[in-house]
C-alpha cells in the first residue's frame, strides 16, 4: 500500500513538472501553459473514451484555450504553436487515424444497406457540425484539403481567416491545425504569403502510403480523424467564443481533396498528378497545360466572336488535362489533326471540335467522363466508408467540388446521389451553408433512386 501510495505521488509530480515547463505560445497571447491546478484530483486517467471530458487531461485542455473573444487568426497561430499542442498529447494518442482510400468494400459486406435522411442548414459546416454533436449525434464533417483552406493559409493570409466552410470548421478543433504542422509540416504553404502551393513544395498528407516521394505531399483523399475536441464556436468569421466545458464534444473530421478546373488559387496540382490518369509526375505541368491551353481559345474565340469566357470550356478543357492520357492526346492529334503540336494545343482543338459538335472528339470526351467519375465516385464511397468505420451516424457535407473548383452541381449531386445508397450506419446527413430554396438536396435524392439529373 505505502508503495503503491509512493509511486502515485512521484508520477503526479513529474506530471506536474512537465506541465509547469510548458511555456506559453510565440504571441504571448495568454501568458504561460496552467499547471495542473490544486483543486483536481490526479488520479490515473479513463482509457475510455466516452469519459474523456471527466479527466485530469481535458481539464489541462480545457483551462489553457484561448478566451472568448480572441481573434481567429491569434488562435490558429497560438494553438498550432509546438509548445502549445504539447498540452493536447494525451488526446492525441487517443485519436483514430482512418485511411479512406485504403478501405475495401469486403469490410462492410455483412451491413445492410440503410438510406440516409437528407437535410439542408443554412450553418457552415463547422456550427452544423457542434449542434449535431451537441444533440446527442455521432459526426463527422467534410473538410475541403486544398490550397486555399485547411493549412498553412491561417500563418500566410492577412487578417483573420475563417473566411469559408474549411477555415472556419478547422478553426473550432484547436489540435487540428497544430496536428497538420507538427506531424505534415503545414506552415506557410505558398511560401510566398499567398496561400498558393506548388507540386515540388512538402506540405501535407493524411496517407503518405500512396506516393513514391515523401517529399510530394498532398491533401488527403478522404482521411478520417476521429475523437477531435471542439472547442470554439467562431463568431462573424473573426472571433472565437470558447464553449462552456460541458458543451465541448468530439467529431470526426473527413478530410477530401477533389479534382479542380480552375487553374488560379484553387488548383491543386498533385491532386491531379495522383488521379494517375494523364501519367504525369508534375501536377503543375497539368495546370499549366490547362492554362495555355485556355489562353489559345480565348486568343482565337475573340477573333472569330466567340465567348471562351465560361466555366464550362474550363471544365472541359481540366478534365481533358487531368483524365486523359497523354498517349491518347498524342494518337488523336496524329490521326485527326496532321500537326506536330504540343499537348495544349492538342487540348484546345479538341475543345473547337466539341463547339462544332464534331463526331471525332467523342471518344475523348466518353473516356475522360467515364475516368472522372469513377474516381469522384470513388472518392465519396471511401469518404461514406471512412465516417462509418469512424462510426458516425451523421455525416455534414456541402456542394462537393462546386463553386471556385468548377465542378458541375448536377454531376456532383448525380455522383453523391449514387454514393450515398451504400450507406449502412450514416442515417443522417447534412449539406451546410444551403438555403432551404436551394435544389441541390432535391438534386441528390434524385441522384439516390439512380436518375440522371437533366442539364
Amino acid at each position: 500500500m505505502k508503495k503503491s501510495m509512493i509511486a502515485l505521488i512521484i508520477s503526479s509530480f513529474l506530471i506536474f513538472s512537465y506541465f509547469e515547463n510548458v511555456e506559453g505560445n510565440m504571441l504571448g497571447f495568454f501568458g504561460n501553459v496552467n499547471e495542473f491546478p490544486s483543486d483536481i484530483e490526479t488520479t490515473p486517467s479513463a482509457k475510455s473514451e466516452s469519459n474523456f471530458s471527466n479527466t485530469v487531461e481535458f481539464n489541462l485542455i480545457y483551462k489553457n484555450l484561448p478566451e472568448t473573444g480572441t481573434t481567429t487568426r491569434n488562435f490558429a497561430l497560438s494553438t498550432a504553436n509546438p509548445k502549445f499542442q504539447k498540452v493536447f498529447q494525451p488526446h492525441f494518442k487517443r485519436i483514430k487515424l482512418i485511411n479512406c482510400r485504403n478501405l475495401h468494400k469486403n469490410q462492410f459486406s455483412d451491413q445492410q444497406k440503410s438510406v440516409p435522411k437528407l437535410s439542408a442548414t443554412e450553418l457552415y459546416s463547422g456550427p452544423a457540425a457542434l449542434k449535431l454533436a451537441q444533440s446527442g449525434k455521432k459526426v463527422a464533417v467534410l473538410v475541403f484539403a486544398d490550397s486555399t483552406n485547411t493549412g498553412g493559409i491561417y500563418i500566410t493570409k492577412k487578417g483573420n481567416p475563417a473566411g469559408t466552410q474549411e477555415e472556419q470548421t478547422v478553426l473550432m478543433a484547436p489540435e487540428i491545425y497544430g496536428y497538420l504542422k507538427n506531424k505534415f509540416g503545414v506552415s506557410n504553404i505558398g511560401g510566398r504569403g499567398d496561400g498558393i502551393y506548388s507540386a515540388e513544395q512538402k506540405r501535407y498528407c493524411l496517407n503518405k502510403d500512396d506516393y513514391k516521394s515523401p517529399e510530394i505531399i498532398n491533401p488527403a483523399y478522404g482521411f478520417i480523424l476521429t475523437n477531435l475536441l471542439v472547442t470554439h464556436d467562431v463568431e462573424n468569421c473573426s472571433k472565437m467564443i470558447k464553449l462552456p466545458k460541458d458543451k465541448v464534444v468530439e467529431i470526426s473530421y473527413a478530410f477530401l481533396s477533389m479534382p479542380s478546373f480552375a487553374t488560379d488559387v484553387s488548383k491543386d496540382p498533385t491532386g491531379a498528378m495522383l488521379t494517375n490518369y494523364s501519367e504525369e509526375n508534375d501536377g503543375e505541368k497539368i495546370y499549366d497545360r490547362m492554362n495555355r491551353a485556355f489562353s489559345i481559345l480565348l486568343k482565337d474565340g475573340n477573333a472569330d466572336g466567340r465567348d471562351m469566357l465560361n466555366n464550362k470550356i474550363k471544365r472541359d478543357i481540366g478534365k481533358i488535362a487531368i483524365f486523359c492520357p497523354i498517349e491518347k492526346l498524342l494518337e488523336f492529334s496524329k490521326r485527326h489533326l496532321n500537326k506536330n503540336l504540343d499537348t495544349s494545343e492538342i487540348i484546345a482543338q479538341i475543345i473547337k471540335l466539341k463547339l462544332r459538335e464534331s463526331d471525332k472528339v467523342k471518344n475523348i470526351f466518353d473516356e475522360v467522363q467515364k475516368n472522372y467519375e469513377k474516381c469522384v465516385l470513388n472518392k465519396f464511397i471511401n469518404l461514406i466508408r471512412g465516417a462509418e468505420t469512424a462510426e458516425a451516424d451523421t455525416l455534414v457535407l456541402g456542394k462537393i467540388g462546386c463553386g471556385a473548383f468548377l465542378n458541375d452541381e448536377n454531376e456532383i449531386a448525380f455522383l453523391l446521389g449514387q454514393a450515398l445508397t451504400e450507406c449502412k450506419s450514416i442515417k443522417y446527413v447534412y449539406f451546410a451553408g444551403l438555403s432551404k430554396t436551394d435544389p441541390f438536396v432535391d438534386k441528390v435524392e434524385i441522384a439516390m433512386k439512380n436518375i440522371k439529373i437533366p442539364n
